[in-house]
């Protein structure tokens, strides 16, 4: 990986696009505002602004017990400019080749496709739609994502809806679905959100699912009658482990 590619990787994400507006706008800024303005919680933001550091993006210095954040413009300046340099060094190469070469559509394998990934909980109507949510916008060409419920709810769960509209995420489009064999059959990975970890919350006849393809429980409380602050920190948790789960199929690891 390039320094180029190091950089806009560490951008490519939503919050991080938000971080570099705000402090662009801003100046420098405490961590606390950071965290306040992103309605996240603190560990979130640290994993988030840790990442733009090591790229060069933020300065960072403490002052007592808090940390303060400030833009280094000389990077973006000098990764937008390689960038640019690159693309035009390609596209004057790519002038000079023989129009209609397409063996390497002949190859055989070619690009591998998206892992397919279920997310599955019981409703279908909180954390299994905001993994879906994420996994969406966040794993373009990784993943293919899905949710789904064993005993799905009449509507989504408003303060799940809530939450990730306050990181720009748009639920409105979303529906509780049954999940089937055909989804099962299909997929290379399901993801269980906490089968069994709110064992009061399971109405009668609504199981765990049993399934025949690898699978994974990330034991996460369902964020139903939760505080605001409990329903962000339960959001972010799942971000953080659809981030991972990306990275892991991103860098060959696999399941």
């Amino acid at each position: 990986m390039t320094d180029i590619d190091f950089v806009f990787k560490a951008m490519g994400d939503p919050s991080r696009i938000h971080i570099l507006r705000m402090l662009a706008e801003n100046g420098e800024m405490c961590v606390c505002k950071i965290t306040e303005e992103l309605k996240m919680t603190q560990s979130s933001v640290s994993h988030h602004l840790s990442a733009l550091r090591n790229a060069g993006l933020v300065n960072a210095r403490r002052v007592g017990q808090w940390s303060y954040y400030s833009l280094r413009g000389e990077t973006l300046t000098n990764t937008v400019t390689a960038f640019a340099a690159e693309l035009l060094e390609k596209l004057d190469s790519a002038k000079n080749r023989v129009a209609g070469d397409d063996s390497c559509c002949q190859a055989d394998g070619g690009d591998e496709k998206p892992k397919k990934v279920i997310f599955v909980c019981i409703h279908n109507s909180g954390r299994s739609q905001m993994a879906e949510a994420f996994a969406r916008r966040l794993g373009g060409g990784v993943i293919e994502a899905e949710s789904a419920g064993t005993a799905p709810g009449g509507e989504l769960n408003p303060q799940a809806v809530a939450a990730m509209e306050e990181i720009g995420y748009d639920m409105s489009g979303h529906r509780p679905k049954m999940m089937t064999p055909a989804m099962v059959d299909a997929a290379d990975l399901v993801v269980t959100m906490g089968c069994g970890v709110n064992p009061d919350d399971i109405p009668d006849g609504a199981v765990c699912p049993v399934v025949m393809v690898p699978s994974e429980d990330w034991g996460l409380e369902d964020p139903k009658g939760k505080s605001v602050e409990k329903v962000r920190e339960i959001r972010d948790e799942i971000r953080l482990r659809v981030e991972r789960l990306i990275e892991r199929f991103s860098d060959g690891s696999g399941r």
